[in-house]
């Protein structure tokens, strides 16, 4: 074996390392944990607990201990602050610490200057007299499981320490480092004050502790100015701040945190604090992931705010929210009062809830600058018993709809009732129906088209050039083949009543709860755009909403349409006879399409709609206040890609681009009709008696209501238990709308007021005035509304007490309903106008004209529940312009006065043609005078004797005009004095009609329906020009007198009839009959034609070229 000797050198090496490990033994419990720096202090080891002899504390007691690696395994660490033995509780009896020479450490710093992080995993104890402990450690600091011992106040610090000349701590500097706390967590219960300074800090694990400050962050900590400034650091920053993890957490009695890093985040979950108030700072981004809870107050202050789903901010007092932007999904729940103060505020998702159980403010700043934008989407926020602020430039409180989508139903093309002559079947087959681009236009707005050619232009006399064409036919011949085949009679139209077009349904898979913005006690919300969406707001007691404008309106969240079509054929056809249809219970529509058909011939359709809204509520348990400079909107609302049908598909056909087509350059859409085209050739098509199922909600209840605007519209129902009050700087609309007060209903507006289509108003006392604009009171809808019972909603104002309407322009009452009520005085500066529609006017389809009975109920219904106002008290109209009204009845258990400036007119029914022009709206006349003989084609002589308007005062009826007086077809009566007075001509008049069996014309008679005037006492008429009575009947208890400054003419009417081929000719007189007098004087001359003048006392007759006196 060959023997290898070891050089010189390399034995001695060998030989020293060999004392090394026998005289300094590698020991983890002492030798690895704690390495001195220096010899200001020295450690050693007893039961395997490192015990350091801490330096000696200078003037102030501070002990400045520095080292190499300073870390606590799980035996723990002992500082020693004790001059003589001391037992310990980690390693009982220890000698005492020779470095103490004369007073024991106040603080003892333990300072890393080495290059490795700590790791606290134990106990460490001060023996001997209390201290305070700072552990810093630039390179960082990580504590799982670590706890203190006989330590008033801990600092765990990635910073600097220090001292300054006079030998006190000055200041710590924070450049970099990550304190992270492990699963086992961090027990500082024993401390009463714990301080984490660091850049960024983890927990992974729990910090229990008595008084926890946090500051995280690049800092400079100066501890004698008492101040904390940003510097720049070593290293880049992290990302987050304070990182709590799933685990992580704080319980304390008190928690400070702050993180100075501009632009970093926070993530927080799990912080409790048991009894004093939780402080949150941040630079940047809070997140918080679980429960944040305090006993006392919480305050958190930050670039932005972030609560996650299922976190919660709960604090037993007052939180304070401080932020730029806030965001919350979770909870935020105070035991007292709250302040937000951030410029946006997102409360979105059902879980989300802000609430505070006394006062809650939400605002910008605390001194209450407005935010940018709060949005609350289905969520909540409230106040449990206090007041409720909200200052914002916009409010949004609405809810979430997702999924919109579309179904059909129809008859398809390989079953169409025209390709198979299945003529008269229903079908409700799926088809899937054309879209337009795919269903979704540039516009966003979505369009389905449920007739390839839907109905163009319909002609009899011109079968070439149009297309009658049924859902899933696109072929233009086949619709051309059946149209052949109709005209030649293979098709018998008799088995053709209804076709049923199908369905549609809108709807939306996901609607959201409301969102819900709740006072306890008084609500109060200040927006420049105040919008509340198919959701709440609501205030047990007071409740005012102020700022530019504000939308609160229910949302159209699906709809299903139904339509039908048939022929109804011409009444001059023998060979075409009517048939009902079970399908839709002999109910249809007339669509008229103006200068394509012949007068009898007409096509119908029926359609249905059944929309489902999420109504906007507004409630407050006492006063409701809203206070907007410009618009004020209380209306329906459809979502772009929803809408309810309008008898044709919305789209134009074929050309979806409709403001660039020749149609609307034609013809603008209006109120009353619907306007389609084909190939740009215009028709309109006017829909009649569409029906709509839904229920009105009340959007606003409170006892009192106060509505203040620019534009003013609503269409919902507003409740209160005491007054209503809506003031507009322009216009007022009222569509659709439900008022309903115990005591009075105002309507106050610089320009136009309007209230239409089916309100409804139920008052004590009702005051509606223009300052400016004119007042249209009227039920002008081509639409039928009913409740889901059935039930049909009638438009009327039913005033218990007084109607008070005043306007500088028009009133116009158009078909409007008023019930019986005390006194009725309306007083315009241009006209007052009481029209009929002839939306509203009950038509004569083609089967009535063998069917009168049902037209005659028809009739009757409308005449009774129309056109009358009936007063307990007075009944005053009095015009700067005309006066005229159309078919209406007034009566009055008092007084009636009339007086205008200009003309008065009072006219039968249906004959308000000329007043078209006043209106905004084109408001056709369905029977002008010419015209009348149409209704004679199902009614009787006495049945036409209700189209004449009565006028009857218990006491005096008094009409006084500046112009013309022209009664028409009217019965005046009164239980006192009738005076009758113009400043030119006065003409009582008559309107002609036509009895007859249509279409035979075996029978006929041409009749007059006249005026007649009858009163108790006195009959006064005074003219300032000429007197005309055409068939007119005066009557009086006592004395009749007429004047006239120009001539008196008694004017006779022909009346003519035919029966069994006799004609016949006959003149109808004018009559006078008084009880005692009768005086006829004129300044020309006196003109009587066949009239019989009857008086029991003397009659006297003088005209300007002599008189007539004769005593009876």
């Amino acid at each position: 074996m060959v023997e290898h000797k070891i050089p010189r050198l390399k034995r001695f090496i060998i030989y020293y390392l060999m004392c090394l490990f026998i005289l300094f033994p590698i020991n983890p419990s002492w030798g690895s944990n704690v390495l001195i720096s220096g010899n200001d202090s020295s450690v050693y080891q007893k039961n395997s607990t490192t015990i350091v002899n801490i330096a000696t504390p200078n003037e102030n007691g501070i002990s400045h201990n520095k080292y190499q690696q300073f870390n606590i395994l799980e035996k723990g660490i002992i500082l020693n602050n004790s001059k003589n033995t001391v037992k310990t509780q980690l390693a009982g009896d220890i000698n005492g610490n020779n470095r103490l020479r004369e007073i024991n450490a106040e603080l003892i710093i333990n300072e890393v200057v080495g290059n490795s992080q700590s790791q606290l995993l134990g106990k460490l104890e001060v023996a001997g007299k209390s201290a305070n402990v700072i552990i810093a450690n630039p390179n960082g600091i990580t504590c799982n499981g670590c706890s203190f011992i006989n330590v008033p106040a801990l600092t765990l610090t990635t910073g600097k320490p220090f001292l300054g000349s006079d030998g006190q701590l000055s200041a710590i500097e924070v450049k970099k480092g990550t304190i992270t706390i492990g699963n086992k967590g961090m027990n500082a219960e024993t401390p009463n004050y714990t301080d984490i300074i660091s850049q960024a800090m983890v927990l992974n694990g729990q910090i229990k502790g008595k008084n926890v400050s946090l500051m995280h962050g690049n800092n400079r900590i100066d501890f004698q100015k008492g101040t904390v400034t940003s510097i720049n650091g070593e290293i880049q920053s992290p990302i987050i701040a304070i990182d709590t993890k799933a685990l992580g957490g704080m319980y304390a009695g008190q928690i400070k945190l702050t993180s100075t890093a501009s632009g970093i985040g926070v993530n927080l979950n799990n912080i409790y604090t048991t009894q004093g108030s939780l402080i949150l700072t941040a630079d940047g981004k809070i997140t918080t992931n679980g429960n944040i809870q305090s006993k006392n107050e919480i305050n958190v202050s930050g670039k932005e705010l972030y609560i996650k789903k299922n976190a919660k901010l709960n604090a037993e007092n007052d939180i304070t929210l401080a932020t730029n932007s806030l965001i919350n999904k979770g909870e935020i729940i105070a035991g007292k009062d709250m302040r937000i103060f951030s410029n946006t505020i997102k409360n979105t998702g059902e879980k989300a809830l802000v609430q505070a159980k006394e006062n809650l403010w939400i605002q910008k700043n605390a001194i209450g600058d407005l935010s940018q934008s709060i949005v609350n989407k289905s969520a909540t926020i409230k106040t449990e018993k206090g007041d409720l602020v909200v200052r914002a430039k916009e409010v949004a409180n609405n809810r979430s709809l997702e999924g919109l989508y579309f179904t059909a139903q129809g008859s398809d093309d390989k079953k169409s009732v025209f390709s198979n002559d299945a003529v008269g079947k229903e079908f409700k087959n799926p088809i899937i129906l054309n879209p337009i681009k795919e269903g979704i236009t540039d516009d966003g707005v979505l369009y389905f088209l449920t007739h390839n050619y839907d109905v163009p232009a319909y002609d009899f006399r011109d079968w070439q050039n149009s297309y009658f064409v049924n859902s899933g036919i696109s072929d233009p011949k086949r619709n051309l083949e059946f149209l052949n085949r109709l005209l030649g009679g293979t098709v018998p139209i008799s088995s053709l009543p209804v076709i049923n077009l199908g369905n549609y349904k809108y709807a939306y898979k996901t609607i959201g709860k409301t969102g819900d913005i709740l006072a306890g006690k008084n609500l109060y919300i200040s927006a420049n755009e105040l919008l509340n969406y198919g959701s709440n707001i609501k205030s047990k007691e007071n409740m005012i909403l102020t700022g530019r404008s504000f939308i609160n309106s229910s949302l159209l969240v699906q709809n299903e349409h139904e339509r039908y079509y048939r022929f109804t054929p011409n009444a001059m056809r023998n060979e075409l006879t009517f048939t009902d249809s079970p399908a839709i219970s002999n109910q249809f529509i007339d669509y008229s399409i103006t200068g394509y058909r012949l007068p009898d011939e007409t096509f119908a359709l029926r359609q249905i709609d059944y929309p489902i809204y999420a109504p906007a509520s507004i409630f407050a348990g006492n006063n409701f206040m809203s206070d907007f400079l410009e618009d004020v909107d209380f209306r329906y609302t459809s979502n772009d890609r929803i809408s309810l049908g309008n008898g044709f598909v919305k789209g134009i056909i074929n050309k979806p681009d409709y403001g660039n087509s020749k149609a609307s350059k034609l013809y603008p859409s209006n109120r009353y009709s619907h306007l389609d085209y084909y190939d740009d050739k215009p028709f309109i098509v006017l829909p009649k008696d569409k029906e709509i199922i839904q229920d009105v909600p009340n959007i606003v209840t409170a006892k009192n209501v106060f509505i203040k605007g620019g534009n003013v519209k609503i269409n919902h129902g507003l409740k209160s238990e005491q007054d209503v009050y809506i003031f507009s700087n322009t216009n007022i609309d009222l569509e659709n709308a439900e008022i309903d007060t115990k005591h009075d209903f105002i309507l106050s507006a610089d320009k136009n007021i309007e209230v239409r289509k089916n309100s409804q108003v139920n008052a004590n006392n009702a005051f509606i005035k223009s300052l400016q604009g004119s007042v249209l009171i009227s039920n002008d809808t081509p639409e039928r509304y009913y409740n889901k019972n059935g039930k049909a909603y009638e438009g009327n104002i039913s005033v218990k007490n007084d109607i008070l309407v005043q306007a500088k322009g028009n009133v116009i009452f158009l078909d409007s309903v008023i019930k019986p009520l005390n006194n009725f005085s309306v007083n315009a500066g241009e006209n007052i106008l009481f029209l009929e529609n002839d939306i509203n006017t009950p038509k004569i389809r083609v089967k009535e004209l063998w069917d009168s009975e049902k037209y005659k109920t028809n009739f009757n219904n409308f005449l009774n529940n129309r056109g009358k106002i009936q007063t307990n008290k007075d009944l005053l109209l009095q015009a700067g312009g005309n006066l005229f009204s159309s078919g209406y009845g007034f009566y009055s258990n008092n007084n009636i006065n009339f007086i205008n400036g200009s003309e008065l007119s009072i006219r039968p029914r249906f004959s308000s043609g000329e007043y078209d022009a006043v209106l905004t709206d084109t408001l056709d006349a369905y029977f002008l005078p010419e015209k009348a003989n149409e209704l004679t084609r199902v009614l009787s002589h006495s049945q036409i004797q209700k189209l004449i308007a009565p006028i009857s005062a218990k006491k005096d009826l008094t009409m006084m005009s500046g112009e013309d007086m022209g009664i028409i077809s009217a019965n005046l009566s009164s239980g006192g004095n009738i005076t009758l007075s113009e400043g030119k001509q006065l003409t009582l008049d008559s309107t002609s009609y036509s009895l007859t069996d249509f279409p035979t014309r075996n029978f006929y008679e041409r009749k007059n329906l006249v005026t007649s005037i009858e009163s108790g006492k006195d009959i006064v008429l005074s003219s300032a020009g000429d007197f005309v009575s055409r068939g007119a009947k005066l009557e009086a208890g006592k004395n009749i007198t007429i004047t006239s400054d120009n001539n008196i003419k008694f004017e006779a009417l022909t009346e003519e009839s035919r029966k069994n081929n006799t004609d016949k000719r006959e003149q109808r007189r004018s009559e006078i009959h008084s009880g005692k007098n009768i005086t006829l004087l004129s300044n020309g001359s006196t003109l009587f034609q066949a009239t019989k003048l009857a008086a029991k006392g003397f009659i006297d007759i003088a005209a300007k070229g002599g008189s007539f006196t004769h005593n009876l």
